[in-house]
């Protein structure tokens, strides 16, 4: 079932005087037009009371009932998914596993001897059992008790003979405070198209599904099932995690456009959006995309990026021509980290300088390009590079944000950022701030320097990205804004190649990942040179996704070697080029 672009032919009786929008995190990307169906939130009961006279034997019966009930409703949803997305049948199984482990029904058990109802002994335990969840430091395992919410929740509903009917939901936006992975199961089968919920996170189990049923989502909107009712009309909107409900006409067309727009776009080339990128001999390819902002990421996921390669940090300054603070940062990059999750975010450290801005340099350079700019004004502003540093490492309790360095040429650049790093981090630890410690840190390849000297540098880093606009720029000696030397400017120069190569024979060796972000990578006449060359990743715009994959799937990386093998021997660009002509897709 393909959810994630829908538009209901529903009846647009919108009552404007209770209309509205609400913001909340993008878990599933996809854009959806649709009434809305309001799950009644779960009445928990007072824990307290100790029942004198409480039937012991017939509270554990009904507990020991409700186990068996519960048990058979999650096993019923494992097989409707057993042969679907292996996260989503893990989900379902290990839900079942809890409710098999008898440690925690033999808890509940001694606190029904104790005195108490079923339903309180159930809310007793599991309170003990999420708090060791609760209290972790990691965001993930914190989710984690919202995975315990729902098993209880299911049991409590059982003994209080609290039923949801699936088959009101088709067709129709779940809002809801929570729902349990079984239940959104069953509420997929019957064919809600979107989901909406107040609480959890984008490691949730819950979103982990959604997204496996490209199902679009937007959780952690605080009283969204109290400000929504039930057949509200709703755009949501789950690439950039906004909600409207009981929209106007005019924002009911405009949505409606942008999906046709959408639609035409996948209707090219989108049968390629979903394929694996692999040569015809089965070598594995990952095409990741550059981004400047937000909408460049929202592009990249729809022509199906696997993660954002390069996002180029700066873009926040030379935008409004500002600094931006740590905080404004921390928000723009955990959205961003938030939109593409679980995909990787690799975030840049501002590559600025003169020629882009000016603000902390004394006075005008002549050659900005070879001046004072990337990580050496970083490493001289160290207020401005630790405030980035501090807002990147905050967004990173998400986990998948990685984070690198420009314009490295020297092994001391690299150690006196880790250091600034380390510091950050321990900073972040001391005031109880969640970030990931094993956060992936990487350097620019885009110097003949750096190249020269990976093999030091591979020591300090998880992870290397060739610049090839730069490194053409610096190998050949040639202004790439100039237009009395673009004739210049060749990137299939063999210089530029031979170091390319060394790059990339260098980090197999060390063992360090290497991806190629430059314009280069997009190049239709380069793809076969870097793959045989031994590359698995390219980073291009946007646009350019789908046309590098359909090339990609046509390549045998064995013939590729071959040809790479042969164009590094030569020893001009014309010939190389007319090699790769001749052994075009």
């Amino acid at each position: 079932m393909e959810n994630s672009l829908q538009v209901e032919q529903i009846k647009y009786d919108v009552d404007y005087r209770n209309s509205g929008i609400l913001k909340g995190i993008p878990s599933s990307n996809g854009i959806v037009i649709a009434k809305a169906y309001v799950l009644e939130n779960f009445k928990g009961i007072i824990t307290d009371d100790n029942l004198e006279n409480i039937d012991v034997k017939k509270e554990i019966d009904k507990l020991e009932n409700a186990y068996q009930v519960i048990i058979k409703e999650f096993e019923d949803a494992y097989n409707k998914v057993k042969n679907s997305n292996s996260s989503i049948k893990s989900i379902i199984e290990s839900n079942v596993l809890i409710l098999k482990d008898n440690y925690i029904k033999n808890e509940i058990i001694k606190i029904i001897k104790f005195g108490y109802s079923a339903e309180s002994s159930i809310l007793k335990e599991f309170e003990i059992q999420k708090s060791f969840f609760k209290n972790s430091r990691d965001p993930i395992l914190r989710e984690r008790s919202y995975e315990l919410d729902h098993i209880q929740n299911r049991l409590i509903s059982e003994l209080k003979h609290q039923f949801i009917n699936y088959e009101y939901a088709k067709g129709k936006i779940l809002v809801c405070d929570n729902v349990t992975p079984t239940d959104l199961v069953n509420f997929y089968e019957s064919g809600i198209v979107g989901l909406i919920t107040e609480v959890g996170g984008i490691a949730s189990h819950v979103s982990i599904m959604s997204r496996a049923y490209k199902l679009p989502s937007v959780i952690g909107i605080k009283e969204a099932s109290s400000l929504i009712k039930n057949d509200f009309t709703l755009i949501l909107d789950g690439f950039l995690g906004l909600v409207y409900y009981n929209p106007t006409f005019s924002l009911i067309k405009q949505y409606k456009k942008k999906l046709n727009q959408i639609i035409e776009q996948r209707n090219s080339l989108g049968y390629l959006i979903d394929k694996d990128c692999i040569t015809k001999d089965n070598k594995r390819i990952i095409i990741s995309a550059n981004a400047d902002n937000q909408q460049d990421i929202e592009y990249a996921i729809l022509n199906g990026a696997e993660s954002i390669g390069l996002f180029r940090s700066e873009s926040l300054i030379l935008n409004n021509n500002i600094i931006p603070d740590q905080e404004t940062q921390y928000q723009y990059y955990k959205k961003c980290a938030e939109i593409l999750y679980p995909k990787e975010f690799t975030i840049r450290a501002f590559d600025i300088g003169n020629d882009k801005y000016s603000e902390g340099i004394p006075y005008t350079e002549n050659n900005p390009a070879l001046g004072f700019r990337g990580i050496r004004y970083l490493l001289a502003r160290d207020d401005i590079f630790k405030n980035q540093i501090l807002a990147v490492l905050r967004a990173s309790s998400i986990k998948n944000i990685k984070f690198m360095i420009p314009m490295v040429t020297n092994i001391e650049e690299v150690i006196r950022t880790k250091i600034i790093l380390n510091e950050c981090k321990e900073y972040l630890r001391q005031n109880n701030k969640d970030f990931d410690e094993n956060i992936k840190f990487g350097v620019m390849l885009e110097t003949p320097a750096s190249i020269l000297i990976s093999e030091s540098l591979s020591h300090y880093c998880d992870f290397f990205s060739l610049g090839t606009n730069d490194l053409t720029q610096y190998t050949l000696a040639t202004d790439r804004e100039n237009n009395l030397v673009a004739e210049y400017f060749d990137t299939f120069h063999p210089a530029v190649l031979y170091l390319i190569n060394y790059a990339i024979k260098v980090a197999k060796s060390k063992n360090v990942k290497i991806s190629v972000c430059g314009e280069f990578a997009s190049h239709s006449a380069a793809t076969k040179l870097l793959i045989g060359m031994g590359i698995d990743e390219l980073s291009v715009a946007p646009p350019m996704i789908l046309d590098l994959k359909s090339r990609i799937l046509n390549i045998s990386y064995k013939s590729a070697k071959k040809i790479s093998n042969k164009i590094l021997r030569m020893n001009n660009s014309s010939e190389i080029l007319a090699e790769l002509e001749n052994n075009s897709i």
